[in-house]
């Protein structure tokens, strides 16, 4: 099984909360850690902006990553939110199999 680090940012945290809360839920990942009280500088339209974000790391599985770039995609609040996938290489044996029994197995 491949595991994936998906990362997104949100404007607050109740945004935050919200997505990390229904991605477990759904068992489409396994752990979010919101990391709040950041900053992000970027360009958008143009102009430089600066803002106050929260960071989400997921922990998901390969079978699980479409469902959660979807989720995201449609529930988050920006319009073109942050989505970046990464592959966890290596692990812990024990962290990737508790990883594996809390998501959804495919369907």
């Amino acid at each position: 099984m491949t595991y994936k680090l998906i990362l997104t940012t949100c404007p607050d945290l109740t945004s935050a909360h919200s997505i990390a809360e229904e991605l477990v839920k759904q068992e489409i990942a396994a752990c979010v850690n919101i990391l709040p009280n950041m900053v992000s500088i970027y360009k958008w339209q143009g102009k430089v902006e600066q803002a106050a974000e929260c960071q989400l790391f997921i922990k998901t599985n390969e079978i699980n990553w479409p469902k959660v770039e979807s989720y995201i995609n449609t529930h988050h609040p920006y319009d073109v939110p942050e989505i970046i996938q990464l592959d966890i290489s290596n692990g812990s044996s024990e962290y990737l199999s508790w990883m594996q029994q809390n998501l959804q197995q495919g369907e």
